[in-house]
């Protein structure tokens, strides 16, 4: 007879509480520890286990261990799990007083602030760009029209014929970079509508795939899919990577199995790295797709920030590739619209997932989206978006680059408004127009503070950032010995929060040493710039046993 190892049973109490739920858990750890009801060396359920048990994300779990083991309550164990830590020696007097948000009184938990407090370079939202105003014009001019009666009614699943036209030139931009005679005319009756490129790639998936299938990703990959798979009991499958995206002999590899029954990528500024592949390794990838019939998802949904993207990989791939596209960035995030263009041999079963899920989307918010494309609504708001990641940009270039950073943009930044030498009084001066920057360190740049002391370039003890232009989320790489859950959890205490890599791994790989940071989601710029400044002096202070030394 099999004998079942029984899994740890501690569950925290989290009903009725008013922090935020990591913290609300690893508060409870500390008063089960100082209780006694958590012995020392008592092992902790898994994060998955616990996150099963809580109904929340596995990373929600991860922040609230990272907390408690900042606090000196808990430790890891590679290969084993978490463990309460044996007591260690009094907090010094006076310790915090007692409350609901902190049982223990423990003097480090973090019982200050609401959300509001926080710099949040976590969420990965352009900035606003006027959508507001343009909003307000569009539904007075809808108002007052003739066809208001006919947005509140049920249509057929696959759309309006216009709003189908419209999304189908929407995505038809993205093959202007083809020569001609490569260049196709997308077929409006291929477009389907979803309520955004979450739900159309909920309604992809579900046509694809069965519970206990696997889907193949790329090594680190959007967090949207990873919770679509674990609702829909799909099997994630990473593939290996490089600077220039998915490897071929990596991607081959995984077909090869034959479990495979769709492949999901970002191929333009990539979540959360922001890398961009080549038009070289696309059409690879899409000679690999086609030989194994290989039905492919690609999520375009950055791919109209560069001006100079590739074509998208279904323009290689057409007869495999279901190409998504959708408002949430470039647009507003509000405007829940999505289009899929898909072949025609998984029309049909993409319509029938399709009304299963939601029958279509809000005719109302495709009219929205369609009058925005058809009108230039869309283009103006994108020019807006472009020349405010821009100016973010140059910001966090510059704040990184003089604190030791190694900083890749990839690309020249584009030139500036402003004249040469403003903003100097506040520490930053922008880099001159035309500098190329794809690898900045700081002894290009004049800067009033003392020179910065770094390690050599190759030496795993350098930060490096990745921030692409035009593109609203960077990827920090981290000095030796920062860890990602501890560099997050270390910012998150001085008030700024950023996403750590673990966050965007499937199935059981390590994720690297590293954070995404996203510049759109606070409004005010000043405010942004404060939370780059406190991550870059975080990368200067001394850590020592995975511990930080202020």
């Amino acid at each position: 007879m099999t004998i079942r190892k029984q899994r740890p049973s501690w569950k925290p109490v989290v009903e009725g509480a008013t922090t935020p739920l990591y913290l609300t858990i690893a508060n409870q750890l500390a008063a089960d520890i100082a209780s006694g009801k958590l012995e020392p060396h008592t092992r902790l359920p898994t994060h998955r286990d616990l996150a099963w048990d809580l109904g929340c994300t596995v990373g929600t779990i991860t922040r609230a261990y990272a907390e408690a083991e900042r606090r000196g309550l808990i430790h890891g164990e590679v290969g084993r799990g978490s463990f309460v830590r044996p007591p260690a020696l009094p907090y010094p007097e006076p310790v915090a007083p007692r409350s609901i948000a902190n049982p223990t009184g423990d003097p480090r938990a973090r019982t200050d602030a609401p959300t509001s407090n926080v710099i949040d370079l976590a969420m990965n939202w352009p900035s606003p760009a006027g959508e507001d105003e343009k909003m307000r014009e569009t539904l007075r001019a809808i108002a007052s029209g003739n066809d208001m009666a006919s947005l509140l009614e049920f249509t057929g699943r696959l759309g309006v014929p216009r709003h189908r036209d419209a999304g189908a030139a929407l995505l038809n931009r993205r093959y202007q970079m083809l020569p001609k005679p490569e260049r196709p005319a997308l077929d409006p009756s291929r477009v389907l509508i979803a309520a955004g490129t979450q739900h159309a790639l909920m309604i992809a998936l579900a046509a694809l795939a069965a519970p206990g299938d696997a889907v193949l990703v790329e090594d680190l990959t959007y967090p949207g899919i990873v919770s679509l798979a674990r609702l829909m009991r799909l099997r994630l499958k990473p593939v290996a990577c490089d600077a220039d995206g998915p490897r071929p002999e990596a991607l081959e590899a995984a077909c090869r199995t034959g479990d495979a029954r769709a492949f999901y990528i970002v191929p333009t500024q990539h979540n959360p790295t922001g890398r961009t592949i080549s038009e070289t390794r696309r059409r690879r990838l899409a000679e690999i797709v086609r030989q194994y019939d290989l039905p492919t998802v690609e999520d375009d949904v950055y791919g109209y920030f560069p001006l100079d993207a590739p074509p998208p990989l279904a323009a290689f791939a057409p007869e495999q590739t279901i190409h998504l596209a959708g408002l949430s960035k470039m647009g507003a995030p509000g405007l829940r619209i999505g289009f899929m263009h898909a072949p025609p041999r998984l029309l049909g079963r993409l319509s029938a997932a399709m009304a299963a899920a939601s029958w279509t989307a809000a005719p109302m918010m495709a009219e929205i989206a369609a009058r925005w494309i058809e009108d230039g609504t869309l283009d103006e708001l994108l020019r807006r978006k472009r020349e405010e990641a821009r100016k973010r940009q140059e910001i966090a270039v510059q704040i990184f680059a003089n604190a030791g950073v190694d900083v890749d943009t990839g690309a020249v930044v584009p030139p500036s408004p402003r004249k040469r030498g403003e903003g100097r009084g506040e520490g930053l001066r922008l880099v001159e127009i035309g500098t190329p920057i794809a690898r900045l360190s700081s002894g290009a740049v004049s800067t009033p503070t003392a020179a910065v002391s770094r390690p050599p370039a190759d030496d795993p003890r350098r930060a490096k950032l990745f921030l692409p232009a035009a593109c609203f989320h960077a990827w920090l790489t981290l000095p030796e010995p920062w860890r990602a859950r501890d560099f997050a959890s270390e910012a998150e205490a001085l008030g700024v929060r950023v996403t750590p890599a673990d966050a965007f791994v499937s199935g059981r790989a390590e994720a690297p040493h590293a954070v995404r940071l996203c510049l759109g989601n606070i409004a005010d710029r000043k405010d942004m710039k404060r939370g780059v400044e406190v991550l870059a002096q975080l990368l200067s202070v001394q850590v020592v046993g995975q511990r930080v030394v202020v």
